[in-house]
């Protein structure tokens, strides 16, 4: 894959449409990104990963993050890339989700992410078809892609100084070896899992061991015979519950057979009991019955006297209900007089009534006549309110329209105060910042030197005459470089360095933060600057705040005055509603009233009439009566007729209870003829001696019983305990075969063999991996270092306790030394470094199917190289270069500038945003 042209749009630090027409750099050699810290040298390469996968070629930039803050809100975000890839073109257009102007009304609105993909007779609109058509076309996903492309700032040295446990984390995500280290989790887990199960069944073995009931006959002591059965082995222990289970069922056979002879003895003794007790129930019967026929034939003469009394006041009261009779003849009269007693009543509370509502009506005419008078004065006074409201309303909504524009004016003009402070101490900052990362850098290189001249002096301490010195083969050494007293030691040298470079990302983020704040001020300026052409006597922004806090304090009192006026008419409105209401309220109740009066007059005196006939009528009808009401004669009548009743009801009872007493009589003499039938010709028993049998039949069968479920209780729970014995016995050999085979399977994944290195399957898989990309990163390292140094996998462990095989050490063919990486000086760790990314480049690419890349970028990391080291890797990168591909160096030093001919130079404005120019 190879860049063609890339455009930019508000993309990063790029504020405008950014071209870069990458296609003047050539097929091949290699070129230089440099410009300005901060300008943007990187973010070419984050734009290109972006347009092929939609994301930066980092985690730190978000997709939300890529919005240019120097873009005009009209602006559109966007990237497209052209590209050449095995001789076919593509166009690929990108933008990510950002806000922009609203194309109808005001506000802001989201655009949505898209992309498009042409070429080769494609055309894809959808992100997520094109995202699928990218990966297949080029083989790799963005991560897999930075890595390859992209040999980032800082990552070098990470992966040369790793550990084996670091080099392990990296190696996963690039290769994904992570099933590797699934299989040994797994095989552990199960391995671990297995010795649960073991331990498991061990503990329910020894809880069937408990369950375990022995007979009777087994010695008596408990304790010993508890401590017999726990040390017994499974194998006996089985042997010995089936010996138990077998005696057992042939004793519960006999106790069987003895039970069933006893239960037939006791039902033999059951039936002598049963006849027993029905000969004494007889007897029993037969006294009481003796009982009952006397005690009826004293009753049946005491209830004959007592019917005689009740028939002759039965005879005595036999002229009563004709009494009643003759009574009830009279009652229609006085229903009569009720009802006309009644009307009467009602007819006095309907006149009442009436006068009260004529009195009423006569009241309310009375009160609404004076109410309308009154009303009518009031609604004169408010007539003009209506107009005199739209006025005062019209007037207030044009002064609060003039503040409100007169508000935001001084908010612009006191924003644009504020911001100008901050910009000024944000710049004074920058500069402080700026000098600081100056010195830092300056201190770095002066300690950098003089760490290099001391490597030179150890060297020469090292020669001795006729000896070839290791660097140049000279056998005389005429001035050989002298150890420095002052050189800083490696760690030193490295916290130098990550000091200046921290201090140049402070001072990154301060010119930020100025930039930033300049773009606010100017835009808040310009706003300002067009408001102050169009107000009276205002010539330059600084004066809008002025005049308009000004103007706004009269604006103000003018919409206090109207504010109060229009709410006095607002009441006198309300105020003028309400009266109207009232008004014709009043005017509905005045015509009601009279309509009232008119009809109640007459009614009343036609009402008053009726009454006084109506009262001469019941006068007269109740003189006539002897009783004073209906009630009083029903009450007479009833009495008759319950007098005569209760001496019919007498009589009738007195004749029922003889007639039942006689019956009783009968009754008692036949069951007094069957009970002595019944016992005619029988013998006496002795219930106590046939109960006292029956007893003790009982209690053997109790006993019997309770053995027999003892017997039942032990032979079903040892027949339990047998049964899981036996499966538990053939569950534990299961398990601890397994144990066996997957025990080893664990170690040896998880290297944790006894007398072994710990090296696990996940990290053997890695070391073939290792020795490939090793064996690509020293044919650049051996051109590099001059053929000095060769990088090399570390075969043996330091000890036997920590993971090992991915350690990394490096030959010395100078001396014929091999140390550790971590004796390389700066610049040799970064030759290492370096030459280590380029063998993982060529290997990832080589594991993704032989992907082409005719595209590469290295950034940063020269600056630790001397002039012979740098050059070294200038012939690296040139020989990686030579067949038809491109390798791009992002950096700033100056040696570089003047030793690579094709540049892309990227500019920072200091209006904002930045600019890019390609030297060829």
């Amino acid at each position: 894959m190879r860049p063609i042209k890339l455009t930019m749009s508000a993309f990063g630090p790029y504020a405008g449409k950014t071209i870069v027409e990458m296609d003047k750099l050539g097929k091949s050699g290699v070129y230089l990104i440099t410009g300005d810290t901060g300008a943007g040298k990187t973010t070419i390469f984050d734009a290109i990963t972006f347009a092929l996968f939609g994301e930066a070629s980092g985690d730190v930039r978000g997709c939300n993050m890529l919005r240019s803050k120097y873009a005009a809100p009209e602006t559109p975000t966007f990237v497209e890339l052209e590209f050449l890839y095995r001789g076919k073109r593509y166009t690929l257009r990108r933008n990510p989700a950002y806000l922009r102007p609203a194309k109808r009304g005001s506000g802001m609105t989201e655009e949505k992410a898209a992309a498009t993909l042409s070429g080769d007779a494609l055309l894809l609109t959808k992100p997520k078809d094109v995202d699928a058509q990218v990966k297949r076309l080029l083989g790799v996903d963005r991560e897999q892609f930075s890595r390859i492309a992209m040999l980032a700032q800082g990552e070098f040295r990470k992966l040369l100084l790793a550990s084996t446990e670091e080099r392990m984390q990296i190696f996963r995500q690039i290769f994904r070896t992570e099933r590797y280290q699934m299989l040994q989790n797994r095989l552990q887990e199960e391995y671990a899992s297995r010795k649960r199960q073991r331990q498991d069944c061990l503990r329910s073995m020894e809880q069937s061991r408990t369950q375990i009931l022995p007979p009777p006959t087994v010695p008596e002591e408990p304790e010993k015979s508890e401590t017999t059965l726990r040390a017994m082995p499974p194998a006996d222990l089985i042997a010995q519950l089936e010996q138990w289970n077998a005696a057992d069922q042939q004793h519960d056979q006999v106790l069987t057979d003895q039970l069933e002879m006893l239960r037939k003895n006791q039902r033999q003794i059951i039936e002598i009991q049963t006849r027993a007790k029905e000969l004494e129930s007889l007897r029993h019967a037969l006294k009481q019955a003796q009982q009952e026929q006397q005690q009826a034939a004293a009753q049946t003469a005491l209830q004959q006297q007592t019917l005689e009394a009740a028939k002759a006041q039965f005879s005595q009261n036999a002229a009563l209900p004709e009494q009643a009779a003759q009574l009830r003849q009279s009652l229609p009269q006085y229903d009569t007089l009720e009802e006309t007693t009644h009307q009467l009543s009602a007819r006095q509370k309907e006149l009442t009534r009436s006068q009260q509502k004529l009195e009423l009506a006569r009241q309310q005419a009375e009160r609404a006549q004076t109410f309308l008078a009154d009303c009518k004065q009031k609604l004169d006074a408010l007539a003009d309110a209506a107009v005199q409201a739209e006025k005062f309303h019209s007037q207030l909504q044009s002064v609060q329209t003039q503040i409100a524009a007169l508000e935001k004016l001084c908010d612009m003009a006191e924003q644009l105060s504020q911001t100008t402070v901050q910009r000024n101490l944000a710049q004074q900052a920058y500069l402080q910042k700026r000098d600081a990362a100056t010195q830092a850098q300056a201190e770095y290189d002066r300690q950098n030197r003089a760490f290099l001249d001391e490597q030179a002096g150890i060297l020469a301490s090292t020669l001795t005459p006729d000896t070839p010195c290791p660097v140049c083969g000279a056998m005389e050494h005429p001035s050989p470089a002298q150890i420095s007293t002052h050189a800083p030691s490696e760690a030193q040298l490295k916290r130098l360095r990550q000091d200046s470079d921290k201090a140049q990302q402070i001072a990154i983020r301060a010119s930020e933060t100025v930039s930033r704040l300049r773009g606010t001020e100017e835009t808040l300026r310009q706003t300002l600057l067009t408001q102050a052409q169009q107000l009276p006597d205002v010539t330059a922004p600084e004066q809008v705040g002025d005049f308009a806090r000004q103007r706004l304090e009269v604006g103000r009192q003018a919409e206090a005055k109207l504010k109060a006026a229009a709410a006095h008419t607002e009441r006198q409105l309300c105020e003028r509603d309400r009266l109207t209401q009232q008004y014709s309220a009043q005017e509905q109740i005045a015509s009601e009233a009279a309509q009232m009066i008119a009809t109640l007059e007459p009614a009343c005196i036609r009402m008053q009439t009726e009454l006084d006939s109506m009262t001469d009528q019941v006068q007269k009808l109740r003189a006539s009566l002897p009783y004073p009401n209906r009630s009083s004669v029903q009450d007479q009548i009833a009495a008759l007729q319950r007098t005569y009743a209760a001496s019919q009801e007498a009589f009738e009872q007195a004749q029922a209870r003889m007639q039942t007493l006689e019956q009783q009589r009968k009754v008692a003499d036949g069951r007094i003829l069957q009970l002595e039938g019944q016992l005619a010709g029988t013998e006496p028993v002795d219930l106590q001696v046939i109960e006292a049998q029956a007893q003790q039949l009982e209690s053997q069968r109790v006993q019997l019983e309770t053995a027999q479920d003892q017997l039942h209780l032990r032979l079903h729970t040892n027949t339990a305990v047998l049964s899981q014995l036996i499966q538990q016995t053939q569950s534990l050999r299961q398990i601890e075969s397994e144990i066996v085979s997957i025990g080893a399977l664990s170690d040896t994944a998880n290297g944790t063999l006894s007398g072994k290195g710990k090296v696990m399957l996940e990290t053997y898989v890695q070391m073939a991996q290792f020795d490939r990309i090793l064996a690509r990163a020293n044919t650049r390292l051996m051109v590099m270092s001059g053929g000095q140094y060769e990088l090399k996998r570390r075969v043996q462990a330091e000890n036997l306790r920590s993971q090992s095989g991915l350690d990394l050490d490096v030959i010395d063919h100078y001396n014929g030394s091999e140390r550790s990486v971590n004796t390389l000086s700066g610049g040799e760790a970064f030759q290492a470094s370096l030459s280590l990314a380029l063998g993982l480049s060529d290997e990832i690419q080589s594991s993704a199917g032989g992907i082409q890349l005719d595209t590469m970028f290295v950034d940063e990391g020269f600056g630790s190289l001397d002039s012979e080291s740098l050059e070294q890797a200038l012939r690296a990168l040139t020989g990686l270069a030579a067949q038809d591909r491109l390798v791009g160096i992002i950096s700033h030093v100056s040696e570089l500038k003047e030793r690579i001919e094709k540049q892309i130079v990227v500019t920072k404005e200091k209006s904002g945003g930045s600019r890019v120019k390609i030297i060829t």
